[in-house]
């Protein structure tokens, strides 16, 4: 696989979890470190919730594999450092070529938590 232009900045947070008393076990977000990465916009799309039309970003990002960027996944959430108000959900992550080398990361951004 080719090399990328990794020219954009984020981190992962990982929710902690923190029981509030009746059997939840959900807390505030906290950071698991940063990297240099390259996202891009796949697609984008809207669905209906509780009747109201909302918007669905798509992307991809790609990460050099490291311990960090193998032990992210699903119930994560990635940050562009550069603008925290940038947030996407993990959809899925996986080595596609199978060589550790680089790490395929699907998001979704304006999706609920």
């Amino acid at each position: 696989m080719k090399s990328f232009d990794l020219r954009d900045r984020v981190r992962f947070e990982r929710r902690q979890d923190l029981a509030d008393g009746f059997g939840n076990f959900e807390g505030d977000w906290r950071a698991l470190g940063e990297t240099r990465a390259r996202l891009t916009p796949t697609r984008g799309g809207e669905t209906v919730i509780a009747g109201r039309l909302q918007g669905k970003a798509s992307w991809d990002l790609w990460v050099q594999s490291s311990n960090l960027t193998r032990s992210v996944g699903p119930d994560d959430r990635v940050v562009d450092v550069r603008d925290p108000e940038r947030v996407w959900n993990i959809r899925w992550t996986g080595d596609l070529d199978g060589d550790r080398r680089w790490i395929l990361m699907q998001l979704e951004e304006g999706s609920a938590e």
